[in-house]
């Protein structure tokens, strides 16, 4: 499957066994299953309006947001490798552990990581945000941010070790686990209160404005 302009399946379903080349807006009533490689080429949002969606390997240079009615599934074994931002608009989006590396992570619905599972993440300059009413369970292995970190939801650490390793960046005000301050530049707290539950790393300028840091 190859498109550039946006696909509508009013009343059924999307099967694809072999690899796509996504570069526009698809939209089904009920289920998107994509079984060979994805390539997204330009800005794309997958959208299921009342079933699921499931993806193989993800590449590519475009943004992806996927809203699912019921969830979202990257298929054991897979992984997403994109320049661009990674969005969960909807739904529980389920990684089984796959590798994620995108150049922004944002959750504005549902569960991103739902079953908690583990795997390494790599996020980009553009940062990581959940906004209100969205939760991210982190990965319970390394979660790599080059950009600023916000947070309007709810953060669920799952054990696993935030990384901040970029220039300078606002880290949001949740519970950690494990946390490594690396990079080049300071990293700021600018309101909230910091805890972290495991072990505190840090190679570069700590800066809490406003708020407390708490290493238990």
């Amino acid at each position: 499957l190859t498109t550039t302009k946006a696909l509508s399946v009013t009343a059924g379903s999307l099967s694809v066994t072999g690899a796509s080349s996504i570069g526009a807006n698809i939209t089904t009533n009920t289920a998107q299953t994509y079984g060979g490689n994805m390539t997204v080429s330009a800005t794309s949002t997958l959208t299921s309006l009342n079933g699921s969606i499931t993806l193989n390997n993800v590449v590519g240079s475009g943004s992806l947001t996927v809203n699912a009615a019921t969830t979202t599934t990257l298929t054991s074994g897979k992984t997403i490798t994109m320049t661009g931002s990674l969005t969960n608009a909807g739904g529980n989006f389920i990684t089984n552990g796959g590798a994620i590396t995108a150049g922004g992570l944002i959750v504005n619905g549902g569960i991103f990581n739902s079953t908690s599972a583990g795997g390494t993440w790599t996020i980009g300059t553009s940062g990581v945000s959940v906004a209100f009413g969205a939760t991210l369970n982190a990965t319970s292995g390394n979660f790599y941010i080059a950009g600023d970190f916000t947070n309007s939801g709810t953060f669920t650490h799952n054990g696993g070790t935030v990384i901040f390793n970029g220039a300078t960046q606002n880290m949001a005000a949740v519970s950690y686990y494990n946390l490594q301050l690396v990079g080049t530049n300071a990293k700021t707290l600018a309101s909230g209160d910091l805890s972290v539950g495991g072990v505190l790393t840090t190679t570069k300028a700590l800066s809490v404005t406003a708020g407390s840091l708490s290493v238990t």
